[in-house]
């Protein structure tokens, strides 16, 4: 039994198989280049010579600091400005100052539609020179819904009708 052990690579014991090889397998190693590197380059790197430091000045004696008192927490800071989709809601409710493009409570209205727009730009649409003579020539040839100026024959017609009632 003993010498079929030895010829798979194990070893008997008291008639029992080991699985442990007879010999161990050589370990991996580096190349002996990089070994050899290794210390030399570490000995370069340390042999830089030392600059001359200056002489350290006696330090002062520093003063007994005083104790700070503790501070309050702050508040968060609530911005007066409103930004975002609901911004003119917010300015006009009084919940902001202002929003980001300046204008106040005062300066904003609220439309047909139930939207909040600035009072000035609502007041420019509806002296509208153009507006008026599109809704004018609408009224005219008698057109209702959605016509797209210059598309197709009622388009085309409610166009030169406008520019008519512009022009004159």
């Amino acid at each position: 039994q003993a010498a079929q052990a030895r010829g798979r690579g194990g070893v008997a014991f008291c008639g029992q198989q080991t699985s442990a090889p007879a010999m161990a397998l050589p370990m991996k190693t580096r190349s002996m280049k990089t070994v050899m590197k290794k210390p030399a380059a570490k000995a370069a790197k340390g042999t830089k010579a030392m600059k001359g430091t200056k002489a350290m000045k006696a330090m002062k004696v520093m003063k007994a600091m005083k104790v700070m008192k503790a501070m309050k927490a702050m508040k968060a800071m609530k911005s007066k400005i409103a930004t975002g989709p609901r911004a003119m809601s917010l300015v006009y409710k009084g919940a902001r100052e202002k929003t980001s493009g300046g204008l106040r409570a005062g300066d904003i209205v609220k439309n047909k539609y139930g939207r909040f727009v600035s009072k000035r730009a609502s007041a420019q649409g509806r002296t509208n020179a153009w507006a008026k003579a599109t809704a004018a020539a609408r009224k005219a040839l008698g057109l209702t819904g959605f016509v797209p100026l210059n598309k197709g024959p009622e388009g085309k017609a409610l166009y030169a009708k406008a520019k008519a009632i512009m022009a004159g």
